[in-house]
């Protein structure tokens, strides 16, 4: 058990990983759309980097925030909510969220598996398999754009929703202004 404040300061932590895994996609998405790639592919070293960036930084995020083996995970803040249920304002709420995302990630084990397998093969060490073609890597842990962005996105629904439950909470969507300075720095190139 801990206390709310306690509860509080650790699913802030937890709210604050997804939203970082969030942007750092929805950057990634932007930079590949169709509309920009023209541009992206005139300045091909810096974007680049800045795409395999986003990559590395969205799958050892979400690698962290999915594998059992990582301490501070989406099981553990499961775990620690179930024990701390009565620091929720509203328990049946917080008790069907907390189902919702153990269910819902537990149907997604295979794209969990996929996530863990790039990182542990290529993004975290050397796998012998993968250090001469490492795109091979991304054809055997076959993960979809769309994948990837509706788990991501549900993982966000439900922690902001776990986190408005015992906090009220005044989210601002960073999404909609990094799009809106993507479009700009588009614009200028």
């Amino acid at each position: 058990m801990v206390d709310k404040l306690q509860l509080d300061e650790e699913l802030m932590q937890y709210f604050n990983n997804v939203i970082e895994v969030r942007n750092n996609f929805e950057l990634y998405k932007m930079i590949k759309a169709e509309p920009s790639l023209d541009k992206v592919n005139k300045h091909a070293h810096i974007f680049v980097t800045v795409i395999n960036s986003l990559e590395y930084a969205f799958i050892m995020q979400l690698y962290k925030l999915l594998e059992e083996k990582e301490e501070k995970n989406l099981f553990t803040m499961i775990k620690l909510c179930n024990n701390n249920i009565k620091h929720f304002s509203n328990k049946e709420k917080i008790n069907n969220e907390l189902k919702g995302l153990d269910l819902y990630l537990k149907d997604n084990q295979g794209i969990i598996t996929n996530i863990t397998n790039m990182r542990d093969k290529f993004f975290a060490h050397s796998d012998r398999k993968y250090f001469k073609i490492p795109n091979k890597v991304f054809n055997d842990n076959s993960i979809k754009n769309e994948e990837l962005e509706d788990l991501i996105k549900n993982i966000y629904k439900f922690v902001k929703s776990i986190y408005a439950n015992l906090q009220p909470i005044m989210i601002i969507d960073w999404v909609e202004e990094m799009e809106n300075e993507w479009n700009c720095i588009i614009r200028n190139i």
